[in-house]
């Protein structure tokens, strides 16, 4: 299948704000024969661009790569316009959109996600039955974060897009945002293997909506803090980008995986999340493999050494 590379150049806005145009919601990821689109905007960043571009194109994989220095507002992307199935990656725009509605006074801070018995009928992943044997329960708002963020459990997840209005209701509000390259268009208990990518974003996207919602004020400092709490604390994860950082880095983050097609080739396997440098300031990093044969260690080890190359070209600033 064939690509084409949009200029990052055309997204870039003041603030770091990257506001690109929708291109439909199906797939256009580039083969793997085809060169990493090495696009960006600063060009004191052409180090870095390049190690990461190099580093794709040796791997002979669709990646796709977005980074954001978030306090200068750097930006640059590998692959950053093509679109890449978003998994467990949109209970962070599902989140956002929660928390949203809370701000708003829409739905209560003290608003209890409710578990009932039929929402554990759902053959998909989830913990829930495990720690709470017994329906219907509650769970507030936090602990709920707690499991779509940090433990991808899909059951949660659809009671919270129920309260968010549905799917589309998640899109909308990322689409007001300006944050337009993201389609969010299936809940878990509905997805399916020929619709993965109902659900999509580009890096660029990702990354724009990574910074909005670190430094931009779309929500409370509450709301945030909450959000915030549950990328940081996930156990999911832990191999993918925190996987090289010095210990004790502080990432929040939020991991996306899908299964495996006939030919055993990965369809998603996703990390993106916001790092904080050693100087105190912080880059967003979202990556995406899409159709990859290789392991799932050996993908979650390409995610951790793209973010360990992220990682050393800010923290040596």
């Amino acid at each position: 299948m064939s690509f084409k590379y949009l200029p990052l150049a055309l997204a870039f806005v003041m603030f770091g704000t990257l506001l690109s145009s929708c291109g439909g919601n199906t797939n256009t990821s580039p083969a793997n024969s085809h060169p990493a689109d090495t696009s960006a905007t600063i060009h004191h960043q052409d180090a870095l661009r390049n190690k990461i571009a190099a580093y794709v194109n040796a791997k002979h994989l669709d990646i796709g790569v977005g980074v954001m220095q978030l306090e200068r507002g750097d930006t640059l992307s590998v692959n950053g316009h093509v679109h890449y199935a978003l998994m467990s990656v949109c209970k962070f725009p599902q989140a956002i959109t929660l928390l949203h509605l809370v701000d708003d006074g829409k739905l209560a801070r003290n608003a209890m996600v409710h578990i009932t018995p039929y929402d554990l009928t759902q053959p998909t992943h989830s913990s829930l039955h495990k720690d709470h044997p017994k329906a219907p329960f509650d769970l507030t708002i936090p602990e709920a974060l707690a499991y779509s963020i940090g433990q991808s459990d899909n059951i949660t997840s659809n009671v919270i897009f129920a309260l968010d209005g549905g799917p589309a209701a998640v899109e909308s509000y990322i689409h007001s945002l300006g944050i337009v390259e993201i389609g969010v268009g299936t809940d878990y208990r509905h997805m399916r293997n020929d619709s993965l990518y109902r659900n999509w974003i580009t890096p660029v996207a990702a990354a724009s909506l990574l910074n909005k919602f670190y430094t931009q004020k779309i929500l409370t400092d509450t709301s945030r803090a909450t959000l915030w709490k549950a990328m940081v604390e996930a156990p999911n994860g832990k191999d993918r980008l925190p996987g090289m950082l010095p210990g004790g880095t502080v990432i929040g983050h939020k991991t996306g995986t899908a299964g495996r097609d006939s030919a055993n080739a990965c369809t998603a396997f996703n990390d993106i999340g916001i790092m904080q440098l050693p100087d105190g300031k912080h880059v967003a990093v979202a990556v995406f493999i899409a159709k990859s044969a290789q392991t799932d260690d050996e993908n979650a080890k390409t995610i951790a050494e793209i973010g360990k190359l992220v990682w050393d070209y800010y923290a040596a600033k």
